[in-house]
């Protein structure tokens, strides 16, 4: 991503020498490529907690920062609560849209990696197979990205008021339509799960979509995103009581807006509180 920074500095030198005011160039040196996976889950799935293992498993080769996960509780009846031992409810209506919006798996674990298509014409429009998981993930670590993504999040503990600050770099030109989706994710939540025959009462579940900030098939971003252009979104929500912040995540993504062409060009995630 270093390419970005010799247009952006020329550009803003030129504006320099017209304004008084020094225009801050946002760094995006550190930049590198990051894989979204949109898996879906439930608590009611036996097979599930093995998809969970696996992709915290990619976690450990790939690092924590660059493979980024979002579990969505909509997988049909495996997502209805427990209620003996009680459990809570993780769904909600954007998250069934998100999940509407990837296909419907023909079984579980189901997962889309940076919405890679598979058949145009199947039901499972971007959901891969468990077993391609670990190949998929490492080819799209492969593939070149034209743009980059900061975020950077402002957390009141007292007001619980969360600001949220996404800055798009484009390297190169990214014709079309392109949307950002920006969501939040919690972990360590102990919740009843089955995993296999055995319902664990205090299990430990990872990176659970609690909310979508923008509209679950992302804002489109009316800007050109041309070679070298730079691009500020901000958004603010007020973090619920009941969630615990220090588990909370910032998940934001740059993703073409067609149908069926989401793909997912990159990705970030920021941790609420540091």
């Amino acid at each position: 991503m270093k390419r970005i920074l010799l247009p952006l500095l020329v550009a803003f030198m030129g504006l320099a020498a017209c304004e008084e005011e020094p225009v801050p160039i946002p760094d995006f040196s550190s930049g590198k490529r990051r894989v979204l996976v949109e898996e879906l889950t439930g608590v009611k799935c036996p097979a599930c907690p093995n998809g969970t293992r696996e992709l915290v498993r990619l976690q450990g080769i790939f690092g924590t920062d660059s493979l980024i996960i979002v579990s969505i509780h909509a997988a049909g009846n495996f997502s209805i609560p427990f209620t003996n031992p009680p459990g809570e409810d993780f769904r909600f209506a954007q998250a069934q849209e998100l999940a509407n919006l990837l296909g419907a798996p023909d079984g579980y674990p189901a997962a889309a990696i940076n919405r890679r298509k598979v058949d145009p014409n199947a039901n499972s429009l971007y959901i891969l197979p468990f077993t391609s998981w670990a190949g998929i993930i490492g080819s799209e670590f492969q593939k070149s990205y034209g743009l980059d993504l900061l975020l950077e999040n402002d957390f009141n503990p007292v007001s619980r008021q969360l600001n949220m600050k996404v800055t798009l770099g484009a390297n190169d030109p990214l014709p079309g339509e392109n949307r950002l989706t920006i969501l939040i994710t919690q972990d360590s939540v102990i919740n009843p799960q089955i995993d296999g025959t055995v319902i664990k009462p205090e299990y430990v579940h990872r990176h659970i979509l609690r909310h979508i900030v923008t509209s679950p098939a992302g804002d489109p971003i009316a800007e050109a995103l041309n070679a070298g252009a730079v691009v500020e979104k901000n958004y603010s929500i007020t973090l619920p009581a009941e969630w615990v912040a220090k588990h909370c995540s910032v998940v934001a993504y740059v993703h073409h807006g067609g149908d069926p062409d989401r793909e997912v060009l990159q990705a970030v995630e920021v941790h609420v509180v540091d």
